[in-house]
């Protein structure tokens, strides 16, 4: 996981707290999908699992998530890196910033 903001990097895998750092996502391939929360959850009262829909778009180029668009990376049957992209007034002063979300799902 890489997160830059206007070109800075400002989050990766590295900065996650451990109760996150165990998550895990897996798409299945009816177009369904799972976020388990892992071993160690935040808070006792979040859900275990969540439900998600997905599919790929554009030739596979692009992977529709719940409505959301990313640009796909790569996708060679063990790793999927996918890239989303958000633009607005995010750091709340008044600009418009990008913010750049890329995460890397491997086979397991």
């Amino acid at each position: 996981m890489l997160i830059t903001l206007d070109g800075d990097t400002v989050y990766t895998f590295s900065d996650l707290e451990p109760r996150d750092a165990d998550d895990f996502s897996r798409y299945e391939r009816d177009g369904t999908g799972v976020n388990d929360d892992g071993a160690t959850k935040g808070e006792p009262s979040d859900l275990q699992v969540t439900t998600y829909i997905w599919s790929f778009i554009s030739n596979e180029t692009e992977l529709q998530l719940d409505g959301d668009t990313s640009k796909v990376l790569i996708n060679d049957g063990t790793t999927l890196k996918i890239e989303g992209a958000a633009v607005g007034d995010l750091t709340f002063h008044g600009n418009d910033n990008t913010l750049i979300m890329t995460l890397t799902f491997m086979a397991q």
